[in-house]
């Protein structure tokens, strides 16, 4: 029998030719069952989990959400997540070639490919963010944590001098207030860390239509997050199982020291007592059970084509039936510490500024991370510690499921056209980050967002 020969004319020069022990030698398996377990925990835990979930369960009967949620999750969410990981594993192929068994749905692979391009230009942009936050942090003070900057304006103040009188006041989103005096309104003030946001980060301009100049440094941030994907996915899994080791590791142990020390704080009890409080009377909505249908599949990241993209590098005999009730059991239970994180912070920053937490309405997406907890985080002793952490966890998050969103594009991509794209992967990887990062580089000019609900004031 001819010796198996390495395919390929790699020109990079740290390329690793050993292939000893894989079972499919053309596209490599995982090193270990600890490998892919580990790619899809950091794969499913995303920002979802972070800035989703704490308010669906806010929104939806606090712990009562759980309920319809665990439902649609076992019923629904983990029969298709456990079938797309065992046609990944038994036809060790990706997102568009699995469906050569049935080709009129090869339209879905297709689809799935171009979400991935798609989230892959959304995630570098929000990763861009987080690490334009984690290098402000480092230093003796956090730059959103006083009025005194050249982007302060005249509306800044401190929520330590924020109080507002529920009587005739009206709590406006992310905790913000607005009072009311004889039917008019009393001077507004802004939260610190809106402000820096707005002003430093995304450098908002007056309309929509007016487009400023680039952002360099979320530029170079951006640029420096397509460099570490290619790097961390030069030499395949073989390369991105180590990685996982970290990217994915680490997060959770700072999940964990940011939960001890938030619930330390005044006010962190009560906040996670009040919110988590259930209101089984919600069940009997609707929209409540299609939220959790929805959050469910997107908990698992389902139908986007990575699972079975990150199966297909399983051994064929891999016991999936074992490891498939791990992924779903981690979630909840991160999804839960991400709520009682967020929910501890509300607390605390609720004693600060002198506002009652019934009184409190929670608003998801990017500002309850950029905007809220960071806040929350600058008024800590130590402040720029756990703000460092605290980034850094998002940033670890943010970059495993990019990892391997861009992975689900580059395997797809090399399966399809395998006689083509196969030998030269390295190529194709280097030229997806390229053109990736031209893409989603416009992202990081100034504008004025669409959505004009986002705005906090803080009435003094």
């Amino acid at each position: 029998m001819k010796e198996y020969e390495r395919e390929g004319d790699i020109e990079f020069p740290f390329e690793d030719t050993t292939g000893a022990g894989d079972e499919n030698r053309m596209r490599g398996n995982w090193s270990s069952r600890t490998d892919s377990l580990l790619a899809i925990a950091g794969f499913t835990f995303g920002l979802g989990n972070i800035w989703r979930f704490p308010f669906l369960v806010f929104t939806h009967g606090g712990i009562a959400f759980l309920i319809p949620f665990c439902v649609c999750l076992f019923v629904a969410a983990i029969p298709v997540f456990f079938l797309e990981v065992t046609l990944g594993q038994f036809s060790s192929v990706s997102a568009i070639s699995v469906w050569k068994a049935v080709p009129l749905f090869k339209g879905i692979g297709i689809s799935s490919v171009y979400l991935s391009c798609v989230l892959a230009i959304y995630l570098a942009v929000t990763e861009s963010w987080t690490l334009f936050y984690l290098v402000e942090s480092i230093g003796f003070s956090l730059p959103w944590s006083n009025c005194t900057n050249s982007w302060s304006g005249k509306n800044c103040s401190a929520p330590a001098r924020i109080a507002c009188n529920v009587n005739n006041g009206t709590l406006l989103l992310n905790g913000s207030c607005l009072s009311l005096i004889d039917g008019s309104i009393s001077g507004q003030t802004q939260l610190r860390s809106l402000e820096y946001f707005h002003e430093t980060v995304l450098m908002k301009s007056d309309s929509i239509e007016q487009f400023a100049p680039l952002n360099w440094y979320l530029g170079i941030c951006l640029q420096i997050t397509w460099v570490a994907i290619f790097l961390c996915l030069f030499q395949g899994v073989k390369s991105s199982g180590k990685v996982v080791y970290v990217v994915v590791v680490l997060p959770y142990i700072i999940l964990g020291v940011l939960l001890v020390r938030l619930l330390t704080l005044d006010g962190s009890f009560s906040a996670v007592i009040h919110f988590m409080q259930p209101n089984f009377a919600k069940l009997s909505d609707i929209k409540v059970w299609g939220e959790a249908a929805i959050h469910a599949f997107y908990s698992l990241s389902c139908c986007t084509g990575g699972l079975i993209t990150l199966s297909s590098y399983n051994r064929f005999h891999s016991n999936l039936l074992r490891d498939v009730w791990l992924i779903p059991l981690l979630d909840i239970v991160c999804s839960l510490s991400a709520c009682v994180l967020t929910f501890s912070a509300i607390g605390f920053t609720c004693r600060l500024i002198g506002v009652d937490i019934s009184h409190f309405q929670l608003q998801d997406g990017a500002h309850l991370l950029f905007v809220f907890l960071s806040e929350a985080l600058s008024q800590l002793p130590a402040a720029p510690l756990y703000a460092a952490l605290f980034f850094l966890m998002l940033a670890l998050i943010i970059n495993s499921t990019l990892l391997f969103v861009v992975e689900t594009v580059i395997s797809s991509l090399c399966d399809h056209f395998a006689e083509l794209l196969r030998k030269c992967r390295r190529h194709v990887l280097a030229v997806s980050c390229i053109i990736l990062s031209l893409l989603s580089l416009p992202f990081c000019s100034s504008v004025q967002p669409l959505a004009n609900g986002t705005t906090v004031y803080l009435a003094t």
